[in-house]
């Protein structure tokens, strides 16, 4: 008797619920719903944060998957040296939480351009912060995220054409900072405006909050600059075609291209420039531990720079 009514109410309980361990929880199998506390929609339709979940076949919030914790550290392995300025600072989990807020970064295409795509966000970050410059040729490439804020500033970078929209704030510099080394003040106001924090007034926090500094890189990935510009995004993931004047400036799709727009072509069209072929030789060796093609077009050689309407600036890295 008592075995019966147990069992009267374990399906009472599960009425009431409107679920069962058998019933899918997300996906297409249940109406495309996403899962809980961000957690990634298997193949099957049920959620969990292990690769069994977040690799093949997940269907949505794969957070995890192709730069796992292990892959980060290996990727990453110096940034925590006591030569690094940025020690302790960025860490696997302020990524993955950054990348939350931005569901269509590294999960857009097949594997392969997955896979691209952060090995070419990687690779520009790591020339951006890198720490390379300490140490000498037995271990090159291995550098990435040494810095957070950009070493001896050569001004408060505060620009007087787009000062109306975006004045500066006295007392304050935009020099760059985090993992793409944001700066102007415009880029400060603009990326504070998309994630809902008052930049222009607070830029240090883009030095002082792991998370919001990987937001603030990855806002400047995913978003287009100018009318004329694509984003990052759009260029690694194949989105984007060139028009007619770009075939004329010699603009075209490929890593090049992102060298491009995140130094307004300032590391272009120049013979041996140091520090594009740095961001080159991140990127292939990020690709090699991806085990992925980097594709064509790895310079921006040749290319002539976006128009430029004070929204794009960017500055180099300090190497």
């Amino acid at each position: 008797m008592r075995f019966w009514a147990l069992t009267v109410l374990s399906l009472l309980l599960s009425l009431l619920l409107g679920v069962s361990s058998d019933t899918p929880q997300c996906g297409r199998e249940a109406g495309n719903a996403t899962c809980k506390n961000d957690l990634c929609c298997s193949s099957a339709g049920y959620c969990g944060s292990t690769d069994a979940y977040c690799c093949a076949g997940c269907q949505s919030q794969c957070h995890n998957c192709i730069i796992t914790e292990s892959m980060f550290e290996e990727m990453l392995p110096n940034r925590n040296d006591d030569c690094c300025p940025a020690k302790g600072f960025y860490t696997y989990d302020a990524f993955i939480n950054a990348s939350k807020a931005y569901p269509e970064f590294g999960m857009t295409g097949d594997d392969d351009i997955k896979k691209r795509e952060l090995a070419a966000f990687f690779g520009q970050t790591s020339q951006e912060t890198s720490g390379r410059w300490i140490i000498g040729e037995d271990a090159p490439f291995t550098w990435g995220y040494c810095l957070v804020n950009e070493l001896d500033p050569k001004s408060h970078y505060c620009d007087p054409k787009t000062s109306s929209a975006y004045p500066c704030v006295d007392g304050k510099s935009y020099y760059g900072r985090g993992p793409l080394q944001l700066t102007w003040n415009h880029n400060y106001g603009r990326c504070g405006d998309a994630l809902g924090k008052g930049l222009l007034y607070q830029p240090e926090k883009v030095a002082t909050d792991p998370v919001l500094s990987f937001k603030a890189a990855l806002w400047f990935w995913m978003t287009p600059h100018s009318t004329d510009a694509p984003s990052c995004h759009e260029v690694i993931t194949g989105k984007w075609s060139p028009s007619d004047a770009d075939k004329e400036a010699g603009r075209k799709p490929g890593y090049g291209l992102l060298t491009n727009i995140i130094t307004n072509g300032s590391e272009c069209a120049k013979d041996e420039e140091t520090r594009e072929q740095n961001r080159i030789k991140y990127y292939l060796r990020y690709c090699d531990l991806l085990e992925v093609d980097p594709g064509d077009n790895l310079d921006c050689d040749d290319q002539e720079p976006f128009d430029d309407n004070g929204l794009l600036k960017m500055v180099g890295s300090t190497m």
